[in-house]
């Protein structure tokens, strides 16, 4: 067990923990209307006959030609948790340093970092040739692996792991909990999810989630 001290960098999963939409893959079939023509390759992916990349690759072969501009704009669209923002600007108001590490794409997590000032970002780039998607995509990272991109952060920003804090509601976010001292489950999708987690919100939101660290560790957050 990791004994916290004096919290300096946060580890933020984005879809489902900042952001209300849990899946971004399936969010942006729905908004492009291509989740009828997805469910071939989404019923093999979940019975494990494809590998992430694979999977991903297959979804965005059927966005081929999408404008950007409408991309971007359904993904703007994705409300945030009640408190997600408020949450991030007390973070930056103490100093912390905040990464977001997501298995989504770079699109969705260039907005979120623009509007809430997160300098250190890592996800999946969409390609877009002339304003329209080529249905390629570049790994930053993949599914269940952020483990190895927290490790650099930790490296890149100077911070050591009993000065970290993740959240997430996966179990690709469970590496992130494992290299801080305290990590927060956000409406957690198993029990593997809940039990690596100090805290766990039962609901999406995040409007109590200032007190609850203060609370389960007195001066883990200043200010």
């Amino acid at each position: 067990m990791i004994r916290p001290t004096r919290l300096k960098l946060v580890f933020l999963d984005l879809d489902g923990t900042l952001k209300q939409e849990r899946d971004p893959y399936v969010y942006l079939h729905r908004c492009l209307g291509t989740l009828e023509a997805a469910k071939p390759f989404t019923e093999r992916g979940l019975r494990g006959e494809l590998s992430y990349e694979e999977w991903t690759r297959l979804d965005a072969s059927l966005w081929v030609g999408v404008p950007e501009k409408r991309i971007a704009e359904a993904f703007r669209r994705d409300p945030y948790l009640p408190g997600a923002r408020e949450f991030v600007q007390v973070l930056h108001s103490a100093g912390v340093q905040v990464a977001l590490i997501s298995s989504g794409f770079d699109i969705h997590v260039r907005q979120v970092s623009q509007e809430l000032g997160i300098a250190y970002t890592v996800a999946n780039e969409l390609c877009f040739h002339g304003g329209r998607a080529t249905g390629e995509v570049r790994f930053g990272i993949m599914d269940g692996h952020k483990g190895p991109v927290a490790d650099k952060l930790l490296a890149q920003t100077g911070a050591a792991s009993h000065e970290c804090l993740a959240m997430g509601d996966t179990n690709s976010d469970i590496e992130l909990f494992e290299r801080a001292a305290v990590s927060v489950a956000v409406a957690p999708t198993s029990e593997r999810v809940r039990a690596a987690a100090s805290i766990v919100l039962e609901e999406p939101d995040l409007r109590n989630l200032i007190a609850r660290l203060r609370a389960f560790s007195p001066g883990f957050l200043p200010g």
